[in-house]
Formats: structure tokens, sequence, C-alpha cells
């Protein structure tokens, strides 16, 4: 038997904040959702590709393992303590060989912690993508502008008037706005 440890980190950090793209990592669902990945039998036949383990179930094969032989030796839960459970994940593998156990324990985590991290970086080019295509939708409209000077009298007279400033902004927003277009 062999055992490795995973931390279910749900702190994903926005690259662009104001976006709704990314996962709600704070719900409950989402450590769910991370559990069923590591004892999915894709992440398992990833872990034995990685390994060089992955047996076609021929017989006389020496070192190597199948899939369904793997996941019916590994088993992922969630660490319990005195106030429930918590966000760390044992992985333990059962098998005769404890050498080959321990590398497929350590390998399937590995496997697990670089698929997230591919996700991460996948995420962090869509959003530098957006913005780049955002940047270049900017740099067009300002290109097409006219430059609007708004006099301090006007912010007077506007205020005066009963605008408060805030509506004010807002108002000069949308007059640059059609100037714009």
């Amino acid at each position: 038997e062999a055992r490795a440890r995973l931390i279910i980190d749900p702190d994903l950090r926005q690259v662009v904040p104001f976006r709704q793209d990314a996962e709600d990592t704070s719900r409950v669902d989402y450590y769910l959702t991370q559990l069923e990945v590591l004892r999915s039998r894709g992440l398992a036949q990833k872990t034995l590709e990685r390994l060089h383990l992955l047996s076609d179930n021929t017989p006389g094969q020496s070192g190597q393992i199948s899939v369904g032989r793997f996941m019916g030796s590994m088993s992922a839960n969630p660490q319990q303590t005195p106030m429930g459970e918590s966000r760390v994940i044992n992985l333990t593998v059962r098998l005769q060989d404890p050498e080959l156990a321990a590398r497929l324990a350590n390998g399937h985590a590995e496997t697990y912690v670089e698929q997230n991290l591919e996700s991460r970086r996948q995420g962090a080019r869509e959003a530098t993508q957006w913005l780049n295509d955002r940047l270049e939708e900017l740099r067009k409209q300002v290109r097409h502008c006219k430059v609007v000077h708004i006099r301090e009298g006007d912010v007077r007279v506007a205020l005066e008037a009963g605008v408060g400033q805030h509506q004010h902004l807002r108002l000069a927003a949308v007059v640059v706005d059609l100037l714009c277009e």
C-alpha cells in the first residue's frame, strides 16, 4: 500500500477579475468534482501512459498494469478531521508490489496537479487573448473618436441645474460615446 496526499486548492486567481467565466471554486460541488476527476478513468489512463505502465491486457507483460486494475487498487477520499472533511485528499494505491504502488500513487498525484496547472494556463491564455482583443477594439474606438473638451463652466452649469456629480459623469460618458460613433 502507498499513499499520497493532495490539497484541493480552490484559490483560483482570476486574470480578468471582472469576467465571470471562471468556475466558482468556493462551492462544495467544486471539491466533489475534483474528487471525481481524481477517481476518473481518464486520469488513471493518463497516469499509466505518463509512467509507461499501461498494459493492453496481453498476458506476460511484466511491470505493466491495466486501467481497470489500477482503478480497482486506488481510492481517493477526503481526510477526516474532528471538524468534518478537509480539503486534503488521501490517495491510496493497494498492490502487492509496494514500489509499484508508490510509483502509481505519486504518479497519479503528479498527473492530477499537471492537468490542473494546464487548465489554469489555458485559462490565462484565453484571458490574455480576450484582453488583447478588447484592447484592439478600444484602440480602434480612440482612433475614430473626436476630442471632446468639457469646460469648467459646463460642469458648473450641470451641477447648478441639479445634476449630481455621478449623474454628470454618466452624462459625459454618454456624450463621449455618441461623439465616438
